[in-house]
C-alpha cells in the first residue's frame, strides 16, 4: 500500500474497543481511490469466543477489496475451531499463525 492510500484504505481497530459488528462493517466498505484496503484488528485476545465466531460468515465470503489482519498475543489457536477453519477457507494467501 503506497503511502498516501494508507489514510483512507488502512484501519487499525483494538479488539477491547470495538465488537465484531465493527470489524465487519469496515471490512465492507470500499477502498477509496485504491484497489485494496487493509484492515488491522490488534488484540484480538481481548474478544470473547462469541464475539470471534460472529466474524465467521464474512469470513466464509471475505470482501475481494479488503485485507483482514486479525493479531492476537494468544500462544497458540486452536485448529479444531471452526472460526479458523472457515478463516483459511476464505483467506487470500494463507493464513499465518
Amino acid at each position: 500500500m503506497q503511502e498516501e492510500e494508507r489514510d483512507f484504505n488502512q484501519s487499525i481497530l483494538y479488539a477491547r474497543d470495538v465488537d465484531a459488528d465493527t470489524v465487519k462493517d469496515t471490512c465492507l466498505r470500499f477502498p477509496m481511490m485504491a484497489e485494496r484496503q487493509l484492515v488491522i484488528v490488534r488484540e484480538l485476545n481481548a474478544w470473547r469466543i462469541d464475539q470471534v465466531e460472529k466474524l465467521e460468515p464474512y469470513l466464509a465470503k471475505p470482501t475481494p477489496s479488503t485485507i483482514l489482519a486479525p493479531v492476537t498475543h494468544a500462544q497458540e489457536i486452536d485448529g479444531r475451531k471452526s472460526i479458523l477453519k472457515t478463516a483459511q477457507k476464505g483467506a487470500r494467501g494463507g493464513l499465518h499463525q
